[in-house]
């Protein structure tokens, strides 16, 4: 009847295959066999080849649901319009809508595209580098490689990630600046290193011609320079040089865009009727 340690289990003795004993060493054996596997991990030449075919696929999906779907939303016509407007008069019309989006398309259509095609172009190209985003911030959450491989290839099928790049919209554009700007702030609080946070202000100052929801960064990022002194995280001297790195970048970086862009008063006039429109809501 088997040893003491059998069960009754498909191929255990009592069970209609009697051919395997299914004793307590051989569980063990398959429980060992089995924590192996798992900690397995892929050769890194795999490894590489896998993350860059998450990108190409990325690309190819946003792709193939264009030319499946080539429709414009709302917001698409009014960014073509806004681009338009912005290449013939030479300046950006005052708009609620940020002006990096537009001032892309503006520079490719100088190239010889059409605004549509533009908009689409700058969504494919981010909306593809989007799985190498979500790569970066899965490898600093966490040491297993595999799980940030997964989470690329995730964010290269994701059906709305997918529908946002086929489109004239900002979401894209946002999902990149913001991701990144979350991506280098991890590796400079991991790492201690200003040039983590350099990037992450750089990245950051980008999403502030994007959309108005970047700004609800810098509160969690100051947080994170209070809060890691306190818990012993860094030191309070580390803290201020790596805040001060990227306060000054931050600043610097979006004056630069404004001021290279030629879009200052049109950006500060924008987040004014943004501030006074909230101030009014919440009385």
């Amino acid at each position: 009847f088997g040893s003491p340690h059998s069960s009754f289990l498909p191929g255990s003795a009592g069970s209609p295959f009697p051919f395997f004993i299914w004793d307590g060493s051989c569980r063990r054996s398959f429980f060992c066999a089995f924590q192996t596997a798992g900690n397995r991990k892929l050769p890194r030449n795999v490894y590489v080849m896998l993350l860059v075919s998450s990108v190409l696929l990325a690309f190819g999906m946003r792709l193939l649901q264009f030319h499946l779907e080539p429709l414009i939303s709302r917001d698409g016509t009014i960014y073509i319009r806004l681009a338009e407007q912005w290449a013939v008069s030479g300046d950006y019309p005052r708009h609620a809508y940020l002006p990096l989006l537009p001032w892309m398309m503006k520079m490719l259509f100088y190239t010889g595209l059409s605004l549509h095609a533009a908009g689409i172009a700058v969504n494919l190209v981010f909306g593809s580098l989007l799985p190498l985003v979500a790569w970066g911030i899965l490898r600093q959450l966490t040491s297993c490689r595999e799980i940030a491989l997964g989470a690329a290839f995730l964010m290269a099928f994701h059906p709305s990630a997918i529908g946002l790049s086929a489109d004239v919209t900002r979401d894209t554009l946002y999902l990149f600046t913001g991701g990144s700007a979350v991506l280098f702030a991890l590796y400079g609080i991991r790492s201690g290193k200003w040039q983590g946070w350099c990037f992450s202000a750089l990245f950051l100052a980008f999403g502030l011609f994007v959309r108005y929801e970047i700004l609800e960064l810098v509160p969690l990022t100051v947080a994170c320079f209070l809060i890691a002194p306190a818990v012993r995280s860094i030191s309070l001297k580390t803290a201020l040089a790596n805040f001060a790195v990227w306060g000054g970048t931050f600043l610097i970086s979006a004056l630069a865009i404004a001021l290279l862009t030629g879009v200052l008063p049109q950006t500060a006039a924008a987040y004014n009727e943004r501030i006074q429109r909230i101030s009014i809501q919440k009385i």
